[in-house]
């Protein structure tokens, strides 16, 4: 990681490339392979945490921007992550057995950082590539450094797969919501003890079996 300064010219080019998104904190740009993030509020001190972590699948911050005319941290650079936001369900294509395993890849590489509160996980931040078929997750500015935060997290991750699952199948009017166990799984979610892979899991058995073929696809679940 280094600090790179930005004179005024750069920092006009970075403002006139792609626009990807914006928060609170600022606007990330698309610019010469890399995401920019340009903070909104402009500071000496600003400390951006975590810029030694590596990780093929977590956006962390790489080289700290600086300008070169008073000194302020103006944003930070990070690696462009492949995917889809989760903020409108999951692909009816999505293959189920493909979701476990990029389930269980992410799971591992979150419990590589258990050290860090991830306090802002959340459908928008949460991508998932569909060509490589792997979750990635962006917008880390906000994490902490906090003991062991491991259950935390991963509690914090399957919280939010449920949800998006619940936003494909439209959970609320779903036919199979009262189904006992399925019921009882999603009322522990609501509660802070959200299983994923085990909701996943007896849904898939108890759609299977309803229709009396093993079901392969997120659309299959769609009843």
């Amino acid at each position: 990681m280094a600090c790179v300064l930005v004179d005024e010219q750069e920092l006009e080019k970075i403002k006139s490339s792609k626009y990807i998104s914006s928060g609170d904190e600022g606007i990330c740009y698309l610019y010469r392979g890399l995401i920019f993030k340009l903070y909104r509020e402009l500071m000496h001190d600003r400390k951006i945490d975590f810029d030694y972590e590596v990780s093929q699948n977590i956006a962390f911050p790489n080289d700290i921007l600086i300008s070169i005319d008073n000194k302020k941290i103006l944003g930070y650079t990070m690696n462009l992550l492949n995917g889809i936001n989760l903020k409108n369900g999951f692909v009816e294509d999505l293959e189920l057995n493909d979701l476990k395993n990029a389930y269980k890849n992410i799971r591992r590489e979150i419990e590589r950082f258990s050290y860090i509160d991830m306090n802002n996980i959340s459908l928008t931040n949460i991508l998932y590539d569909y060509i490589n078929k792997e979750f990635n997750i962006i917008d880390t500015s906000l994490w902490t450094l906090k003991g062991n935060s491991n259950n935390k997290n991963i509690e914090r991750f399957n919280y939010i797969l449920i949800r998006c699952l619940s936003i494909t199948l439209d959970w609320n009017r779903y036919i199979l919501n009262s189904k006992q166990i399925l019921f009882d799984l999603y009322g522990m979610h609501l509660n802070g003890e959200s299983y994923f892979i085990e909701f996943l899991t007896e849904l898939e058995m108890i759609v299977s079996e309803l229709k009396n073929e093993k079901v392969k696809k997120i659309k299959d679940l769609i009843i």
